[in-house]
């Protein structure tokens, strides 16, 4: 039934190579899908988040002075992508970047939602740039007036 030979042992590392060579190169390509899938990913599902917090923004902007909503946002990191920073707003007295969300994920670079029609400056409670990070954020969002700056929109975290 078994006949004693050697060639199974010389085939062997023959074998070891192909399948190493193979390997080496699949490997690199299914890792990079993966990674680039979850970079999409998660990019997307953070700028759906933030476009939920400008619609509420300019709902909130075009009531009155002093009327308010709570939005909840689900702020989630990829597993190779993550989130350095989320910046929202800056203080009304500023000329710049008071109308925008910036956010910055790991390897994607910086992204940037801008509201416009109308321009609704967006600041903290305590007339800063609002920052945040991964995790559930709910916040109330509360139009302001100021005779120097205008009509402004507050945005505070609840506790």
């Amino acid at each position: 039934m078994f006949v004693k030979n050697n060639k199974a042992l010389e085939g062997l590392p023959l074998q070891l190579t192909i399948i190493a060579v193979v390997l080496g190169i699949s490997i690199p390509l299914i890792f990079g899908a993966f990674f680039s899938y979850d970079r999409f990913n998660t990019e997307q599902q953070l700028r759906n988040e933030l476009n939920i917090l400008a619609n509420a923004a300019k709902k909130v902007y075009l009531g009155t002075v002093n009327s308010s909503d709570s939005v909840t946002l689900h702020i989630n990191e990829g597993f190779f992508t993550k989130i350095e920073y989320i910046k929202i707003g800056a203080p009304v007295t500023q000329t710049t970047n008071t109308t925008t969300i910036v956010y910055r994920l790991t390897s994607v670079g910086e992204g940037k939602i801008v509201i416009t029609n109308p321009n609704i400056k967006m600041c903290s409670d305590k007339n800063d740039t609002f920052t945040l990070g991964r995790g559930l954020h709910n916040l109330i969002l509360t139009c302001k007036y100021s005779s120097t700056t205008g009509i402004y929109v507050e945005i505070t975290e609840a506790a």
